[in-house]
Order: C-alpha cells, then sequence, then structure tokens
C-alpha cells in the first residue's frame, strides 16, 4: 500500500524535474547565443575600430620633410604644385597592414570593400589629402575652371603621376604563371604614392578616390579581376554611367583619358593609353594590335555626394569619333579591295599589252589592230576607275585628318 503511494509521487517528481532540466537547459543556450554575440560583435567593433582609426595615435611627428614638385598639364596648360611631404609619415604608411585579416571561420562577403578601406583611411591629423585637393580646387578657380573641369584638373594630375612600368609587368608575369599567387605586389597607401611619384593602376585609383571624394564627390572602385586592373567610377547622370551604375568609368594610369571612356589595355603593362591617330591610306600598315579590351566590373567602395556633369559634352563628341573611326574602317577595307581589283586589272592591261608587243614583232598586223579596241577599252576603264579610286582616297585621307585632329583636341593632355 505504501509503495503504491509513492509511486506516482516518483513519477510526478521525475516530470518536474525534466522538465526544469529541459528548461534551464533552453535558458542557458539561449543565454549562450546571445553571450557569444554579443562577445563577437565587441571583438568585431573592436576590430572595426582599429581598422577605422588607423593607428591615429601612432602618427609619427613630421620629420626628414621632403619638398616635392607635381608638374602636369591640362587642357594645353601646365600646372605646377609643391608640397612638403615627410619621410617619417611616408614609413608610418609602409609599416601599415597591406593584406586583409579577419577573425571568423569564413572570410567576409564585404572583404574587398573593407580591404580598399584600410588603404582610403588616413590619421586625422594627417592633413595631406584636404590640402592637396584644396590646392587643386585653388589653381582651378584661379584659371577660371568650372566644378566639372576642376575635377578633370584633379584626374589629370594623377594621370600625370607616372606609371610604374616595373611593378606592373612583376604583377602581370607573376599572374600569368599562376593566378593564385601572391606576387607580394600590394597597392600603396595614396600617401605613398605621393611620396614615391609613381603607382600602378590600383595605387593611382586609390589616390584618385580620396582627393574627388575630399571634393564632395561620389565616388567608387571599379575591380577588374579578369583583366588585373582597377579603376574608380565618379557619380555621374544615370543614362551615361558604366554598367548602369550611377558611376561613370575614370582612368587613372596615363594622361589624356577622358571622364566616361573606357579604353583598351596594353597587354604588356596594363596601362591605358587614349585614342591613336590613324594613318594615311598608302602609308605602311599599322603594326599588330598590342591591346586588350576591358571587361566586366565589380562596383565596390561606393559613396555618394555630388554628380560629375561633363560627360555629356564628352559623350558628344567620343560619338563622333566613333562615327568617323567606324566610316574610316569601312572605307578603308573598300579602298584595300579596290586597289587589289585595279592591280588585277592593270595585271590584264599589261599582258594584252605584251601580247600586242608580240604581234607586232611578227609583223602580224591584222591580229594587232583586231585586239586595238579591246586594249584602248581595258585602259579608259582602268583609267576610269583608277580616277574614282583616286578620289575616294583623297576623302579618305581628308576623314583622316580631321579624326586625328579631333582626337588630339579631344586627349589633349
Amino acid at each position: 500500500m505504501e509503495n503504491a503511494e509513492n509511486k506516482p509521487f516518483f513519477w510526478k517528481f521525475l516530470r518536474s524535474f525534466l522538465k526544469l532540466t529541459i528548461l534551464c537547459g533552453l535558458i542557458l543556450l539561449f543565454f549562450w547565443i546571445n553571450v557569444k554575440k554579443i562577445i563577437e560583435d565587441k571583438i568585431y567593433q573592436y576590430l572595426s575600430k582599429q581598422q577605422a582609426q588607423t593607428e591615429e595615435a601612432w602618427l609619427p611627428l613630421p620629420g626628414d620633410p621632403k619638398e616635392m614638385i607635381y608638374e602636369w598639364k591640362y587642357n594645353g596648360q601646365s600646372y605646377a604644385i609643391k608640397e612638403i611631404l615627410y619621410g617619417s609619415f611616408y614609413d608610418f604608411y609602409a609599416s601599415l597592414p597591406e593584406t586583409y585579416s579577419y577573425y571568423d571561420e569564413e572570410l567576409p562577403q564585404n572583404w574587398e570593400e573593407e580591404y580598399f578601406n584600410m588603404f582610403l583611411r588616413h590619421p586625422a591629423e594627417d592633413k595631406t589629402i584636404s590640402e592637396l585637393a584644396a590646392k587643386i580646387k585653388e589653381l582651378g578657380i584661379k584659371n577660371k575652371l568650372s566644378d566639372d573641369r576642376i575635377v578633370e584638373l584633379t584626374l589629370s594630375f594623377v594621370q600625370n603621376i607616372p606609371y610604374d612600368e616595373a611593378k606592373a609587368k612583376r604583377i602581370l608575369s607573376e599572374s600569368r604563371i599562376d593566378q593564385s599567387k601572391n606576387t607580394g605586389d600590394t597597392p600603396d597607401y595614396p600617401y605613398e604614392t605621393l611620396y614615391k611619384k609613381t603607382g600602378v593602376c590600383s595605387d593611382k585609383s586609390l589616390l584618385a578616390y580620396s582627393l574627388i571624394r575630399e571634393m564632395g564627390y561620389g565616388v567608387a572602385i571599379f575591380v577588374y579581376e579578369a583583366e588585373n586592373h582597377m579603376s574608380i567610377g565618379i557619380k555621374c547622370p544615370q543614362n551615361y554611367s558604366a554598367y548602369d551604375s550611377g558611376y561613370c568609368y575614370v582612368e587613372t594610369t596615363s594622361p589624356g583619358n577622358k571622364i566616361g571612356i573606357i579604353p583598351e589595355l596594353d597587354i604588356t603593362n596594363n596601362n591605358a593609353s587614349s585614342a591613336k591617330e590613324i594613318e594615311y591610306f598608302n602609308d605602311n600598315e599599322n603594326a599588330p594590335s598590342n591591346s586588350k579590351t576591358i571587361g566586366a566590373a565589380k562596383i565596390i567602395n561606393t559613396s555618394d555626394g555630388k554628380a560629375y556633369g561633363g560627360i555629356i559634352q564628352t559623350i558628344a563628341t567620343q560619338q563622333n569619333i566613333a562615327e568617323l573611326k567606324t566610316f574610316l574602317n569601312k572605307e578603308k577595307v573598300a579602298l584595300s579591295s579596290i586597289k587589289i581589283s585595279l592591280k588585277e586589272n592593270q595585271d590584264a592591261v599589261a599582258d594584252l599589252k605584251d601580247e600586242m608587243d608580240k604581234l607586232l614583232s611578227k609583223e602580224n598586223y591584222s591580229e594587232y589592230n583586231n585586239l586595238v579596241p579591246k586594249y584602248n577599252g581595258q585602259i579608259k576603264d582602268y583609267q576610269k576607275d583608277l580616277k574614282v579610286y583616286n578620289k575616294r582616297i583623297e576623302i579618305y585621307n581628308q576623314k583622316v585628318n580631321e579624326y586625328n585632329k579631333l582626337i588630339k583636341s579631344f586627349y589633349q593632355i
């Protein structure tokens, strides 16, 4: 009787104990998940804060001053800026991280943005970018340039910093051997590029990004993984933008490249050159192409700001250039075909003349006279076709002259 009374109590106690255990387990699990998230957030905030501050407190005092003179041309006019840079600052930036580190097991989705942000941040005490942007703007205002032209003046400043061909060739040669191989050539911080007065596409793009953003414009980074290339974009009217992104393409590697025009790249060093002049017809044939087109871009590190409006006139001029080039390309093919046909006709006339000369030497005047009308007809047709051909060459060469003058003006440094 006693055992029967205790049995329900035991099962009741066991059920209560299990419920309590499960409840405590759930509470502990919930607590652990939240604590883990808080810890992770704290770690992430700490790392982000450290990355964002870029060791502001460690910026050394200005030391080892070096006077830098930057000279460049924009729209046919010469410009120059003097800037004092410091060896101590250069050493500081050279010592900063150049590779991206993360604490999680998986690479964060926004790692590329965070990676380039490392190079785009700088200590608050370093006023180099803001002061340089102000000096360029002051030069533009002094020369009565519009806001759009001041942006172009700034881009021209960066484009005229010499391209580091040795670094570019190292990167390209190593990547061709092994796409996964790290060449050790990482981007330079903008201060380093200014101090060394040289850089590849990534170095010069980060400098241009910093200066144009400092002027209040919306900017972005364009990354071309297949081509091992990088450029930037500047906010512009949507219908004129690259890849319908709201940002117009900006090439930094060499002078003369216009905002909004995507150039071809030299396959030997990834340097982008502006449009080349076309040779007159009958000149030596153009050398084989040594360039490659740029494919699709990954657009990252976008920031909002003012929009560049000069793209409208640029595109109108560029379309005129493109139409002229299309005409010249088609006409050159046609002229080459006519030239071949004329040569065949000329050979036929010459063969007929040889045949007639042989008849004369044999005193076969009857056969000779029978061929005279045919010969005269061929000569007449040949001369008529030659006249048309020469006129087309004249028009072609006039258009070549027009095209070359147009691109000289358009891509004027």
